[in-house]
C-alpha cells in the first residue's frame, strides 16, 4: 500500500495497526517524524530521542520512520543484551551500508574505524579516533544523500558504540544526518540508571506511554477475537495500555477468559522481555523484601501484607520498596509504578515462593492465628547455599578482581590483613597478595602510611618469587600486584625515583605480556603512578595497552578505571576534549556498576575540565557529587580530587576567597594522607595564587616553600616551573617579579604544558601591564590568550585581555574578533595555521561540511574572501576577541 506521495505505507508494523498512513494511537508522534525528516532533508542535523516502557511501540514507531524515507540513506542497528559485551557490535551495524566510505577518512581514522568494525587488520584501540572516523563517515554519506540513521534499543549498545554515536551526536553541525535513538524507560526499581543522551533536537525528547482507551480498543478490535467490554477494560487497566502486553494477551488467553466466561488471572501474566524487562532489578532488594514484593501483587490489601509479612521477612514491610519507588501505599492498598510491574513480580518468582506467599497471606486473612516467631519464619534464604569465603578460598586472580568491585573502607582492609596473617605461616603467596589488595585500597582511602607498610610486607614475602610472574599461580600474581602497591605508593609519598624504578622492573618482566585481567589491574596501577611522575608518553602506552582492539579490559581492571585514569592524563596533556569525554564515559560505567567510590573519582576528573573550559554550573554540580559520594564513603583522595576541582574553578573566575576556601580543604586532606608528590593533584600552585590574590602572602610562602622541596626532592619539571611562577607573583617589587616571571615563562615553554606556559605569560603580560610596558605586555597577553583559546579555557582567556587604555596601542573600536562565535574563533584560527578543512575537523572532533559551513560565516562576518585574509588577520593580531565572550 501506498500514499499520494508514492511513498510506501506499510499495513502492519511490528503488530500495530496503521490509520491513514499512521501508526494507530500515534498520530502526533508520527506527524513529528515527519517534521523532522523534513529538516534533516533540509540540511539541519540533530537527534530525535524517543524513550517509552518495553512494548510500547517504539520499534514501530522507528519502522514508520524508515518508510518514509524512501529518498535517504538508511542506516539502521539496534542493541540486545547478548552482544553488549562486544566492542563495536552496535557500531558494524549502523554503519555498515556506508563502509564504501572509509576510503574519504584520513588514514588514522580510517585504520581505527575498520580495525574497529572488522573491516581491517588489528590495531591498538583508539577510542577517539573510532569516534571521529564514525562522525566522518555519516558526513561523507550524507555529502551524496540524506543519513537517517535509526538506533533500537539503544540502552543494551555496547559501551563503546554508545560512546561512539554519543560523540556523534554533540558533533552533528550542518550536514544533512538525522539520528533518531530509542531507549527503554522503566518505572524506578526495575533496571539500572539509563544513559544520559544529549540534548534531543528541537521540541524535546518523545515520550512514550501505553495506548489511551480508545486506540487500545481499537487495537484489541483488530485481533479479530470476541472480547466481552468488561475483560477489554480489565486487559487495558491491567497492562496500562501496553501494545505488545495486550497482543501476547488476547494471542495467549482462552475464548471462554476473553468472553468473560472464565475470570482473568490475577495479576495478568506476562511472558518472555516483557516480564524480564518489568522486574525488579535482583540487585535492588535483598531476597525477604522480594517476597515481601511477591506477596503484595498476589494480594494489595495492606493489612492483609502486614500481617503477612511477619512470617515471610525479618524486614517487615515494604519500605525500601517504596524509597526506590516501585511502590506506593494509598488508600489501605498498594500500588505498583505499573500494572505490568505487578505481574512480573508475581510471575519471575519460582513456584515454591509463590506457594509460600500464598501460605502466608492465608495465615494473615486467619485473624485467629499469630504471626511465627521469628526463628521459625519463612525466608527466601532458606534454601540457598553458603558461598565460599572469598578471601580464604577464591583463586588469586579471582580474588583481584572481585575485591577491586568492593567499596573501599577501613573495615574491609582490616579484613583482608586479618586474613593475611592468618595464612602467613601456611601460604606467603596468598599472605602477600592480601596484603598488596589492603595497600591499594588503604592508599585510597587516604591511608598512606599504612598502605605503604602493607606494600612493603608484601614485597618482602614476595622476594625470590619474581621468577615465577609469568606464570598464572598465586605466586605470580602475588608479585605483579605487590609491585604495582609498592610503585604507587613510593611516587604518591614522594619517592618518585624509587618508584619508577620499581614500574620500569615490572613492567619489563615477561608476565605483564600476557593477557589476563591481573596484569591489567597492574597496568591501571602503574599508569596511574607513571602519570603522577610526569612520565606522559608511557602513561600513554600502559593504559593504551589495556584496551586494545576487539577486546574490552577485563574485570580486574574495567573500562571504568581505564577511562579515569586516561582523563586524568588528557587533562595534564592538554587533550582536553578527550579528557571530558573519558570521565563522562567513566562516571557513567561507575554509576551503571554501582561503583560511589570510582564515580566520585569521575566526577572529579569531569569538573576539573568543566572548570578550566568555564563550564562553571557543570563543574560545581559535578564536584558537589563528588564530594558528597566521597565523604560518606570516606575516600579520602577522590574527596581531595574533587575540592581541587572546586579551587581551580574559582580561581579561574577570579573568585579568589572561595579558591582559597576549596584548596584549603585540599591542603588539609593532602596533609593528613602524607602524599608529598606535587603532581599527584597539582593542587599547591593554586592555592598559592589564591592566598596571593587576598594578600595572605606569609601563608603563600609558606606554601611555597614546601613547593621548591619538593621540586628538589621528586625532580619534578613541572613543580620547578610553578615554583618559579609563584615566585613571581610573591616578588617584592615590580622589576623584580617581571625577572622572576621571565625566568619562570622560559622555564615553563621546556618543562611545562601548554596551559602551564600560558599562565606564565598571563602572569609576565599583567605585571608588564602594570609598569606601563605596553608592546611587551600585549606580547604576552595576546600570545597566553591565543594558548587558552585553542585550548577552550575561557575564563582564562578572559583573563589575558589587554585593552588599548592598559597598553598603549590602538586598536580598533569593535575588534573583529567579537563577531564570531567561540567555535567560528577556533576555526578561524586552525585555519589561519595553514591547515585544511579535513585537518580543522579532526582537530575539533566536526565534519568538513561544518568547518565549511563556519568557514562561510567567518568570511562574511569579517569581510574576507580568502585563507590568506585571514591568516594575516591573525598576523596582525585584530582576530582575537576583545573581551572574550
Amino acid at each position: 500500500m501506498s500514499g499520494m506521495d508514492g511513498r510506501l505505507r506499510p499495513t502492519y508494523i511490528d503488530g500495530m495497526l496503521l490509520g491513514d498512513g499512521m501508526l494507530l494511537g500515534r498520530e502526533r508522534e508520527c506527524a513529528r517524524l515527519d517534521e523532522y525528516l523534513t529538516r534533516v532533508r533540509s540540511g539541519s542535523s540533530g537527534l530525535f530521542l524517543m524513550t517509552g516502557e518495553a512494548g510500547v511501540g517504539k520499534t514501530s514507531l522507528l519502522d514508520y520512520a524508515a518508510a518514509q524515507a524512501p529518498d535517504m540513506e538508511v542506516l539502521r542497528a539496534g542493541g540486545t543484551e547478548s552482544e553488549r559485551a562486544l566492542p563495536f557490535a552496535g557500531l558494524a551495524d549502523l554503519l555498515a551500508p556506508v563502509r564504501d566510505y572509509l576510503g574519504m577518512l584520513p588514514a588514522p581514522q580510517q585504520t581505527a574505524l575498520a580495525s574497529a568494525v572488522a573491516l581491517g587488520p588489528v590495531v591498538p584501540a583508539d577510542l577517539l579516533a573510532v569516534c571521529s572516523a564514525t562522525l566522518g563517515l555519516l558526513a561523507a554519506a550524507a555529502a551524496a544523500r540524506p543519513v537517517l540513521a535509526l538506533v533500537d534499543d539503544a540502552h543494551l549498545l555496547d559501551a563503546a558504540s554508545a560512546r561512539a554515536v554519543e560523540f556523534t551526536i554533540r558533533r552533528l553541525g550542518w550536514d544533512p544526518i538525522g539520528l533518531i535513538m530509542v531507549t527503554r524507560r522503566m518505572p524506578p526499581g526495575t533496571g539500572r540508571p539509563a544513559r544520559r543522551w544529549p540534548e534531543a533536537s528541537p521540541g524535546g525528547p518523545m515520550l512514550e506511554a501505553g495506548l489511551d482507551q480508545r486506540a487500545a480498543r481499537q487495537l484489541l478490535a483488530g485481533r479479530r477475537r470476541d472480547i466481552a467490554p468488561t475483560v477489554a477494560r480489565s486487559l487495558i487497566d491491567g497492562t496500562g495500555g501496553n501494545p505488545r502486553a495486550l497482543i501476547e494477551l488476547v494471542d495467549a488467553l482462552s475464548r471462554s477468559q476473553l468472553s468473560g466466561l472464565t475470570r482473568l488471572p490475577d495479576p495478568l501474566p506476562v511472558e518472555g522481555a516483557l516480564r524480564r524487562a518489568f522486574a525488579p532489578r535482583r540487585d535492588a532488594f535483598h531476597d525477604g523484601m522480594r517476597l515481601l514484593l511477591l506477596a503484595a501483587a498476589a494480594s494489595t490489601d495492606l493489612t492483609t501484607l502486614r500481617r503477612a509479612g511477619a512470617l515471610l521477612s525479618p524486614a517487615g514491610d515494604l519500605t525500601l520498596a517504596e524509597d526506590a519507588g516501585l511502590v506506593q501505599v494509598r488508600d489501605g492498598r498498594v500500588e505498583f509504578a505499573h500494572p505490568l510491574v505487578r505481574s512480573a513480580c508475581y510471575y519471575t518468582a519460582r513456584p515454591d515462593k509463590r506457594r509460600a506467599a500464598h501460605r502466608a497471606l492465608d495465615a494473615a486473612r486467619d485473624r485467629n492465628r499469630q504471626p511465627a516467631p521469628a526463628g521459625r519464619r519463612l525466608t527466601a534464604d532458606a534454601t540457598l547455599d553458603v558461598a565460599p569465603d572469598l578471601l580464604a578460598g577464591a583463586p588469586a586472580d579471582v580474588l583481584v578482581t572481585q575485591v577491586t568491585h568492593i567499596l573501599p573502607s577501613m573495615e574491609f582492609v582490616r579484613e583482608l590483613t586479618e586474613a593475611a596473617d592468618a595464612v602467613l605461616a601456611a601460604d606467603t603467596a596468598r599472605a602477600a597478595l592480601l596484603l598488596a589488595l589492603a595497600s591499594d585500597m588503604g592508599r585510597i582511602i587516604g591511608q598512606t602510611g599504612f598502605a605503604v607498610e602493607a606494600a612493603r610486607r608484601a614485597v618482602r614475602l614476595t622476594d625470590g618469587t619474581a621468577s615465577t610472574a609469568s606464570t598464572a599461580d598465586s605466586d605470580g600474581t602475588a608479585w605483579l600486584v605487590s609491585q604495582a602497591a609498592l610503585a604507587q605508593v613510593a611516587i604518591s609519598t614522594g619517592s618518585r625515583a624509587a618508584g619508577r624504578g620499581v614500574i620500569s622492573r615490572l613492567l619489563g618482566h615477561p608476565g605483564v605480556q600476557r593477557r589476563h585481567p591481573v596484569v591489567d589491574f597492574v597496568k591501571i596501577r602503574c599508569g596511574q603512578a607513571l602519570t603522577w611522575c610526569e612520565e606522559y608518553p608511557w602513561a600513554d602506552e600502559v593504559l593504551g595497552s589495556v584496551i586494545e582492539s576487539g577486546r574490552p579490559p577485563g574485570p580486574g581492571a574495567n573500562l571504568r578505571s581505564v577511562l579515569a585514569a586516561l582523563s586524568d592524563l588528557h587533562f595534564r596533556t592538554g587533550d582536553w576534549e578527550q579528557a571530558r569525554v573519558e570521565a563522562a564515559q567513566a562516571a557513567e560505567l561507575a554509576a551503571d556498576e554501582g561503583a560511589g567510590g570510582e564515580v566520585a573519582v569521575a566526577l572529579a576528573c569531569a569538573a576539573r575540565v568543566e572548570a578550566a573550559t568555564g563550564a562553571a554550573e557543570a563543574s560545581r554540580e559535578h564536584s558537589a557529587r563528588a564530594i558528597s559520594l566521597a565523604r560518606s564513603a570516606n575516600l579520602a583522595s577522590a574527596w581531595a580530587m574533587a575540592v581541587t576541582a572546586s579551587g581551580f574553578l574559582e580561581l579561574g573566575l577570579a573568585d579568589h576567597p572561595r579558591a582559597a576556601t576549596d584548596l584549603a580543604q585540599a591542603a588539609a586532606l593532602m596533609c593528613a594522607q602524607g602524599i608529598k608528590e606535587p603532581c599527584f593533584l597539582m593542587w599547591r600552585p593554586d592555592y598559592i595564587e589564591g592566598l596571593a590574590a587576598l594578600g595572605r602572602f606569609a601563608e603563600a610562602r609558606e606554601q611555597l616553600d614546601v613547593l621548591d622541596l619538593e621540586a628538589l626532592a621528586t625532580g619534578s619539571r613541572w613543580a620547578a616551573a610553578a615554583a618559579a611562577r609563584c615566585r613571581g607573583l610573591l616578588a617584592e617589587t615590580p622589576p623584580q617579579a617581571v625577572a622572576l616571571l621571565e625566568e619562570a615563562v622560559a622555564l615553563a615553554d621546556v618543562s611545562a604544558g601548554r596551559f602551564d606556559q600560558a599562565r606564565a605569560r598571563l602572569c609576565l603580560g599583567l605585571t608588564l601591564r602594570r609598569l606601563r610596558r605596553h608592546s611587551a605586555a600585549r606580547r604576552e597577553l595576546d600570545d597566553a590568550r591565543a594558548a587558552f583559546l585553542l585550548l577552550g579555557a575561557a575564563p582564562w582567556a578572559a583573563r589575558a585581555v589587554s585593552p588599548a587604555a592598559g597598553t598603549g596601542t590602538a586598536r580598533r573600536a569593535d575588534p573583529v574578533g567579537t563577531q564570531l562565535t567561540p567555535q567560528e574563533l577556533r576555526v578561524a584560527l586552525h585555519v589561519a595555521e595553514g591547515l585544511s578543512n579535513q585537518e580543522v575537523a579532526t582537530k575539533l572532533f566536526l565534519s568538513p561540511k561544518t568547518i565549511e559551513v563556519h568557514l562561510g560565516h567567518i568570511y562574511s562576518k569579517l569581510g574576507v574572501r580568502s585563507r590568506t585574509s585571514l591568516a594575516r588577520l591573525v598576523l596582525t593580531g585584530r582576530l582575537l576577541p576583545d573581551p572574550i565572550r
